[in-house]
């Protein structure tokens, strides 16, 4: 006979950020992305980047700016 099954998906949770997965935003989530922006480094957590840092769907020097942002002068969380 025929086997019906619902399978449902749960994304592991994640901080808007957090690129390198740590759980929480810090400096090496700045460094992890000038890694991934201008070394060559590995891509950054699917799920903590693009849209989820500065609003737009694309991975750039900007949301470098916007994390340090964040960080240091108590700028908006990533995602706002």
């Amino acid at each position: 006979g025929n086997l019906n099954m619902n399978v449902v998906l749960d994304p592991v949770p994640y901080t808007n950020g957090d690129v390198d997965f740590s759980g929480s935003v810090t400096i090496s989530d700045v460094v992890f992305l000038i890694s991934f922006i201008f070394s060559g480094g590995p891509y950054p957590n699917p799920w903590a980047t693009g849209v989820h840092i500065d609003s737009n769907s694309a991975v750039t020097v900007s949301d470098v700016v916007y994390l340090i942002n964040y960080i240091f002068a108590g700028g908006p969380p990533p995602g706002q």
